[in-house]
């Protein structure tokens, strides 16, 4: 399955121009990425049975939004977030994992250093670390202040070497503006669909996994409750900051594949076997029309 989806990944990138663009940090981003979502399955056992799901749907998904594949910064943010998810993890169930607390939210940080919206994602962090990760006590809250704060203490001294500390303040000003846009007036037909595609998949792949919870272990429904609450949040945080649909997007992607592989990988009645290939189809049919453009010469297209 993983090396299909590889080849298929990879001809898509090539149809898009990745050799006359020289989108390479893109691609090594990327790749970065899928190898990360196969340690965070391989580290936690998300599947019970042995499959590359997981990173399969990843591949998928992320393949299937042609659009990002030139904006360099939205990967740095999935890269850090799926990073930041693999540490996270490890620290379930203990209170005094200060270290991995402090590296999770430390890359945290350094995704909010391309897109300040990225401490929207620290409240609903520290909350789950307490209802699904069990590992949130003084001291870890203490480790994340200090995690969230290094990689700015980093390059303060640069700013204040350029007598531009201006600039520095100014990163953090969009936090205090945020007014509700209408998605409509900033997202574009197949943006729309994107999303709805990947909610729909999301929320059929939910409801299957809470009526079916008790197959697996206690510690993997609360990691697959974090990342189910996590999907929640971004598509909220979608709808409220359609200007920043790239990273936001990105993000929903890494916390949905787990939960959509699941419902992919061991739902196994006839039905789930014929939605399977319509999955599979409508990602592909998405895909091609996210790398070409919209049919525009079908009259009831005009009309969406």
């Amino acid at each position: 399955m993983l090396p299909v989806v590889l080849a298929y990944s990879c001809v898509v990138w090539l149809q898009a121009g990745i050799l006359a663009k020289g989108w390479w940090v893109q691609l090594l981003l990327f790749g970065l990425s899928c190898y990360l979502m196969v340690e965070l399955n391989n580290s936690n056992v998300l599947l019970r049975v042995r499959s590359r799901m997981i990173a399969a749907t990843f591949i998928v998904l992320s393949t299937m939004l042609v659009t990002f594949f030139g904006q360099w910064k939205g990967g740095v943010c999935a890269l850090s977030f799926i990073a930041a998810l693999n540490v996270f993890f490890r620290s379930y169930q203990d209170r005094e994992a200060v270290g991995h607390t402090y590296f999770a939210f430390c890359l945290i940080a350094l995704a909010s250093m391309f897109l300040v919206h990225m401490l929207l994602l620290v409240p609903i962090l520290w909350l789950l670390m307490h209802t699904h990760l069990q590992s949130f006590s003084w001291s870890a809250w203490r480790a994340s202040l200090l995690g969230l704060l290094t990689p700015y203490w980093l390059v303060v001294p640069w700013f204040v070497w350029q007598h531009d500390i201006g600039t520095f303040t100014r990163h953090f000003v969009p936090l205090a503006q945020i007014i509700a846009t209408p998605v409509a007036s900033q997202l574009d037909v197949m943006q729309m669909a994107n999303v709805a595609f990947i909610v729909v998949l999301l929320l059929v792949s939910a409801i299957h996994f809470w009526t079916n919870r008790m197959d697996d272990k206690i510690r993997i429904r609360m990691l697959y409750g974090f990342l189910i609450v996590m999907s929640f949040f971004c598509i909220a945080l979608v709808a409220l900051l359609p200007q920043h649909y790239d990273p936001l997007l990105r993000i929903l992607v890494v916390c949905a594949s787990p939960v959509i592989a699941h419902f992919l990988t061991v739902s196994s009645s006839r039905f789930t076997n014929i939605l399977f290939l319509v999955v599979v189809a409508l990602c592909v049919v998405l895909t091609v029309i996210n790398l070409y453009g919209p049919p525009t010469h079908i009259t009831v297209w005009n009309y969406l």
